[in-house]
């Protein structure tokens, strides 16, 4: 699973931490709970009923401990309990997919922070994709967090 550079970012967040060792740019995380005072944290929801979008990972997590090592800032793989980059507004384009959507179809939340053009129960609505398949599997999508 991934994201393609080409991408338009309109809005971003920075304020939400990861809460898993390892996630994958390009899908949509909830938001889980407050941790202290402002900060939350964020993941893939499994279920997408009752979950609350925030925005899409702009950048992999990994369990990383920079303390012993040289940070390599070009990979842009952001350590476990970092505070993550999240588009809420803009175009991407990913295989984050469940299903086969068409041009025009709307983006709904789906399992594990994928998105699908078919609503599940409880699921909201995230955004529309702006291209079918290309290729590789990847589908532009117009996020509206």
């Amino acid at each position: 699973m991934a994201l393609k550079g080409d991408r338009q970012v309109v809005a971003t967040e920075s304020r939400f931490k990861a809460s898993s060792t390892t996630m994958a740019a390009g899908g949509v995380v909830s938001l889980l709970a407050a941790a202290s005072g402002t900060e939350s944290t964020v993941s893939y929801a499994t279920n997408p009923s009752g979950a609350y979008p925030i925005g899409v990972l702009l950048a992999p997590v990994g369990d990383y401990d920079w303390t012993d090592r040289p940070r390599y800032t070009e990979k842009l793989v952001l350590a476990y309990g970092e505070q993550v980059p999240l588009l809420t507004i803009g175009t991407i384009n990913t295989n984050m997919v469940t299903g086969v959507p068409s041009l025009g179809e709307k983006a709904y939340l789906a399992a594990s922070g994928k998105f699908s053009n078919t609503q599940a129960a409880g699921a909201l609505e995230v955004g529309q994709f702006t291209s079918n398949a290309d290729a590789d599997g990847y589908y532009y999508i117009d996020i509206r967090l």
